[in-house]
């Protein structure tokens, strides 16, 4: 009952803690769906002055995409969409800032792509949504770092689902869908590639792009990404500057479940299995040399960063064949998947099949 008289003060401060005080009222409470209608109607691009207001409203959709009885409805994320695109054209960069947050946890919530498997009808608004979501967040890709952050999460989370193209595919045309993908996988190349950027947006993008390889499509025989995204975490995890960025595109390679992700059979198998080998070679030597760029300030995230490297190599290994070398593999790189064996079986996270996994490709190349 206060919210009402809340929302009729003349100062933005208030009814901004109005607009927040509703996103944490039970939805059981009498009254409560009259409330969410003021976030929907301060939910939009107005008076400057109301800055507070719309930001608060917008931190309110964030949360209300996964509470009950919202995050189920599909019709209210569609509508909770809308109102982030026309918030992100925001004069104001705070308000562009929190629609992008609350727009990557939106697209957390996987209600529209589930209520897309039911029937064709709801498959093609879900794939305008979609489609309409994909497009905000590479808008969102160029502009402030601080608003790139949560686009390129954003990004990530909406392209993870088996069924992405598939959708977009329904609402527009497979060929329309798969330029999106190319044009998504080139800007989180762009992303992760890129020491101008800051910190958090090419970790965010390292993460992106490990949940695109590890969405089976990148598996298919014709995959919407793959190679490209995993040439650039393969430069950032040995040569990016900072040890968190190198740890998240070390990890993200690994997000590949398949041999095909970077072995593609057709034309050009022979050059995927010697880019898949040289790649394999390049982590051994990363794993098991010096550790270029350590400080001070970078010395705690050796450990992870040796891990991560370890089990990369043995991920890697698991997906090798002997056709894919000219001659045996050296002394040297034998001794290195055996070192990296042994110190990923001593880990608190061991993984016994992988481990597996790797020792049987490992001596099936050594005998072949």
């Amino acid at each position: 009952s206060l919210v009402p008289v809340m929302m009729e003060d003349s100062h933005p401060p208030v009814r901004a803690s109005a607009i927040s005080a509703i996103a944490m009222v039970p939805h059981t409470i009498p009254g409560a769906s009259a409330c969410v209608e003021h976030v929907w109607a301060s939910a939009k691009p107005g008076d400057p002055s109301d800055m507070p207001l719309r930001g608060a409203s917008l931190r309110a959709l964030g949360v209300l995409a996964h509470e009950e009885p919202y995050k189920h409805d599909a019709q209210v994320l569609i509508r909770m969409a809308g109102a982030l695109d026309l918030c992100s054209r925001d004069p104001s960069l705070q308000v562009r800032m929190r629609a992008a947050c609350s727009l990557a946890s939106l697209c957390e919530n996987t209600t529209i792509v589930d209520e897309g498997r039911r029937s064709e009808y709801v498959r093609h608004h879900a794939g305008l949504t979609l489609l309409r979501l994909s497009e905000l967040s590479l808008r969102l890709m160029s502009d402030n770092d601080k608003v790139r952050v949560y686009g390129t999460r954003a990004l990530g989370n909406l392209c993870h689902p088996s069924e992405y193209v598939t959708f977009v595919s329904a609402s527009t045309s497979e060929a329309a869908a798969y330029q999106l993908c190319g044009r998504v996988e080139s800007e989180l190349c762009r992303f992760i590639d890129s020491p101008s950027y800051s910190v958090k947006v090419r970790w965010n993008a390292c993460h992106a792009a490990g949940l695109l390889l590890s969405n089976p499509l990148a598996s298919s025989p014709t995959p919407p990404w793959g190679k490209r995204l995993i040439g650039a975490l393969e430069r950032t995890g040995t040569e990016a500057e900072n040890f968190k960025v190198r740890i998240q595109a070390t990890r993200s390679i690994r997000y590949a479940p398949q041999r095909s992700v970077h072995v593609q059979q057709g034309s050009t198998e022979g050059e995927d299995a010697e880019a898949l080998v040289a790649r394999w070679r390049g982590m051994i030597g990363a794993a098991m040399g010096e550790v270029p760029g350590l400080d001070s300030s970078q010395y705690k995230y050796k450990g992870t960063l040796r891990a991560e490297q370890r089990l990369c190599v043995l991920t890697l290994t698991s997906f090798l064949l002997p056709s894919d070398f000219k001659a045996l593999p050296s002394l040297e790189e034998s001794l290195g998947v055996c070192e990296c064996l042994r110190h990923a079986s001593d880990a608190a996270q061991a993984d016994p099949p992988l481990l597996s996994r790797a020792a049987r490709a490992m001596m099936g190349v050594l005998e072949g």
